[in-house]
């Protein structure tokens, strides 16, 4: 079993980012024994997906899990559908009305089409010990403006508002903590249900890049690998993750 419910948490008041310091660490340590938790309480150079920057305001979440990888390697791809499940149901806990909380392929967390939150994960596969590194952020009491997306803030769809920063993560850790350890090849089924039921645009036609082009497809379901189905031209079409960004 992974300890990840009480694994350290190293807090700092600014850095970076979350995920770049885990990787200093492990980087300067050359490897862990137990999970390392990684938070700042304002982050400079704020990372997302597909090169993107995270606005990193104080009071928001922005965190990093720093694993060793206790799972064969062959359900690697499924890793990311875990923690979108885990923090789909983290959020769910504090929402009285879950009906509008998606999970948009392959992380993101929206509340009405709204962005709630985020996930990069950055796995270490080289060499005899490999390390995940599971960065999360979550708009807790406020989120960007003049973006290209609509974003929201947890504070703005709770009335569990009391010291809700530090419950939100500790509800999370104990998500991730449960899923993780239950994460296997036995479980993928499990979890890609519980993200299809879930799911962000599920039968509706999506805009996508791909290749350096915009196409369309309808949004058809996943696959075992937690790749995207796309009903492309009257075929199934399967991206990964690092093939295609969903626009809208």
């Amino acid at each position: 079993m992974i300890n990840i419910n009480n694994a350290e948490v190293k807090l700092f008041n600014e850095i970076d980012s979350t995920n770049s310091a885990a990787l200093d660490h492990l980087n300067t340590i050359g490897g862990i024994s137990d999970p390392i938790w990684f938070r700042a309480k304002v982050q400079t150079k704020g990372r997302g997906r597909n090169k993107n920057s995270w606005v990193s305001d104080e009071g928001n979440l922005f965190t990093t899990l720093l694993t060793n990888i206790s799972w064969k390697l062959n359900v690697i791809p499924m890793l990311s559908c875990v923690i979108a499940v885990s923090v789909h149901q983290s959020v769910s806990s504090f929402l009285d009305n879950q009906n509008p909380l998606k999970i948009k392929w392959p992380n993101d967390i929206l509340f009405e089409n709204s962005k709630l939150s985020g996930v990069l994960i950055e796995n270490q596969l080289s060499g005899d010990n490999k390390f995940s590194i599971i960065g999360i952020g979550v708009n807790i009491i406020s989120s960007p403006e003049n973006l290209s997306h609509q974003t929201v803030c947890l504070n703005d769809l709770t009335s569990k508002k009391d010291n809700l920063l530090e419950n939100f993560f500790d509800v999370l850790r104990e998500k991730i903590h449960t899923n993780l350890n239950y994460f296997n090849e036995g479980s993928i089924n499990l979890f890609r249900e519980y993200t299809l039921s879930n799911l962000w645009k599920l039968n509706k036609d999506v805009e996508f890049n791909h290749s350096g082009l915009v196409e369309i497809g309808t949004l058809t379901g996943l696959s075992d690998n937690y790749e995207i189905e796309l009903e492309i031209e009257n075929k199934i079409k399967k991206f990964n993750s690092g093939e295609i960004s969903i626009r809208k």
